[in-house]
């Protein structure tokens, strides 16, 4: 398959109602196999990131195409989309499937990813695997572009942080998180401190077990790319029982 497939070709419009079409795993997504493009498509991160709440279909359609799947035309609340990321930076392979929802106006209400990998890969977020017992992944923020000078966060710094709570609050079970910094250990307290109060605010995980940390902590760890240690860093580290 192109590895640059134009926006809107070769796509079927599609929705998705309770009883039809095959589900995936109870999570409220279609299976991928049912998809009309099989092995999905490839999409930009910047179309994909530009879908915004209040949205027309006509709009979302302009981004993303029409959606994959096929399971009903009138009064379609749900669009799914399957896009392959094959090659997609220095991430590697990754098939991720996308999701919005409208409103009784059709507009869009809501948008989310199956899974929290697929969420960070199209996300300012990014997340690394690391190897220390307990730990899941960090998420690193970049300094720049998340947050204004006088450390609060920008519009696209708290689009993001929404996005990771939503990514908390359906894939992880009683997180801890530890705030730190990159490169520079307890550097940017003012910066973790406003990430430690929001994430409180917006749940995901208890308020006690938001926590601020003095660490080293890098997020060139077991990313094979230099511009991942570039500039300063919010790093969260998120460890499961």
């Amino acid at each position: 398959m192109s590895k640059k497939l134009l926006l809107g070709t070769t796509l079927v419009m599609s929705l998705m109602l309770s009883g039809c079409s095959g589900m995936g795993g109870g999570d409220g997504f279609p299976d991928p196999n049912d998809a009309y493009m099989q092995g999905g498509t490839l999409e930009t991160s910047r179309a994909i990131q530009t879908v915004q709440p209040s949205m027309t279909k006509d709009q979302v359609r302009d981004l993303l195409g029409n959606p994959h799947f096929s399971e009903g035309l009138i009064n379609v609340r749900t669009w799914d989309y399957l896009f392959d990321l094959s090659d997609h930076g220095h991430l590697g392979s990754m098939m991720c499937q996308f999701q919005l929802t409208f409103d009784g106006a059709m507009r869009v209400e809501e948008t989310r990813w199956r899974t929290a990998k697929c969420a960070t890969r199209y996300s300012t977020i990014q997340a690394e695997p690391i190897e220390s017992a307990g730990m899941v992944q960090h998420y690193h923020l970049p300094v720049a572009g998340t947050f204004a000078e006088d450390g609060t966060l920008t519009n696209d710094g708290r689009q993001v942080l929404e996005e990771f709570v939503r990514v908390l609050q359906r894939d992880f079970l009683d997180p801890t998180l530890a705030i730190g910094s990159y490169p520079e250990p307890g550097r940017y307290r003012v910066q973790r401190q406003v990430v430690q109060r929001f994430l409180k605010a917006r749940g995901g995980v208890s308020a006690d077990k938001v926590s601020l940390t003095s660490e080293t902590v890098s997020p060139c760890r077991g990313i094979n790319s230099a511009d991942a240690c570039r500039g300063g860093r919010v790093v969260i580290g998120i460890r499961e029982r």
